[in-house]
């Protein structure tokens, strides 16, 4: 394939069935090359118009199209893990107000009640299963749960550290399901149903992960190693399923109100802080960035590094080098 990037959008355009990531405005998609590779055209990344400012070393071709609706994109269903409360049933309620039904997924909480309000107020299907997801056949009963329904979007939510210890002073084991519920029942449900989207040519996996990603620190240790992994992990992803029209996003959170973060602080006697975000504020904000992964860090413009240190967009100009050095290796 030549280096003209009109010439493979064209080509992508008849290949992905001429879907266009949403902005604001409209759905555009902004084929991007990096000058100095000659199939550089395959590197492309859904941005705004305001981010193709950011980025004088890319350059491509900008098309507007007829908006596809988030149903088409990420439906019929979509698998909520860590649904009972918090952002878990945040998402919930953002996703059947968009017309999804759900797969609502938690160890305990008030999860059928959850669901309950989705059927009544939004008219769309709801199943629930209690499942401990740090157990060694999660992933398993997640899938029985789904019984064989179409997912389009996969939540990975859960995964907060309710130990609040340090490394040494907590029995290992407890360490272990922590790190199982974070990575590996993530990567088998990414791997399961991120191949069903590759086949389809649509869908989303957003993973939701925490400000600890981008550090360790003091009672954190295997909490900050697993939020890292998730970090890369999506970055991978994002990277490799682009091409085929599925959307990868990793929210990272900072501190949010949610009824684990207040039992936690009543558990250390420590009072609430003020400016703790909302749920529904970052679970609306994390459905707006899906479509322009691979990340997106609540409270910072894209171009913004902040706590995160690093951009979102700086991440993403990353992710594109190294996916690009990487075909140079491996091939497409």
């Amino acid at each position: 394939m030549g280096s003209s990037l009109v010439e493979y959008w064209k080509q992508r355009d008849a290949v992905v069935g001429g879907r266009c990531l949403p902005t604001a405005n409209s759905r555009v998609s902004f084929a991007a090359a990096d000058r100095n590779l000659d199939d550089a055209a395959r590197a492309y990344s859904s941005i705004t118009p305001f981010d193709i400012l950011l980025f004088p070393q890319y350059t491509g071709y900008v098309t507007s199209k007829p908006a596809v609706t988030f149903r088409d994109q990420y439906g019929p269903w979509a698998v909520i893990a860590g649904a009972s409360e918090g952002t878990g049933s945040a998402f919930a309620h953002s996703l059947a107000r968009r017309g999804l039904s759900c797969v609502l997924v938690a160890w305990a909480g008030p999860l059928a009640e959850v669901a309950e309000e989705i059927r009544t107020q939004y008219g769309v299907e709801c199943v629930t299963a209690n499942i401990d997801l740090s157990a060694t056949d999660a992933f398993d009963r997640i899938l029985d749960a789904t019984g064989g329904r179409e997912i389009g979007l996969y939540v990975a939510n859960a995964g907060s550290d309710r130990f609040g210890s340090r490394y040494l002073d907590h029995d290992v084991e407890d360490w272990l399901g922590l790190l199982a519920m974070n990575v590996s029942t993530t990567m088998r449900a990414c791997h399961h149903f991120g191949r069903q989207m590759r086949a389809r040519r649509r869908g989303g996996l957003l993973i939701v992960n925490s400000g600890a990603c981008y550090g360790g620190g003091s009672f954190l240790a295997t909490y900050t190693g697993c939020k890292g992994f998730l970090l890369n992990f999506a970055e991978g992803l994002w990277s490799e399923l682009r091409p085929y029209g599925v959307d990868v996003l990793t929210m990272v959170l900072s501190m949010t109100r949610t009824p684990m973060f207040l039992r936690l602080l009543t558990e250390k006697g420590v009072p609430e802080p003020a400016g703790l975000a909302s749920p529904m504020d970052v679970v609306e904000q994390a459905l707006e960035r899906l479509p322009h992964g691979p990340v997106h860090n609540w409270g910072l413009a894209d171009d913004e590094g902040g706590y995160a240190v690093t951009s979102a967009a700086g991440r993403r100009a990353r992710v594109l080098a190294i996916d690009a050095s990487s075909k140079r290796i491996y091939g497409d």
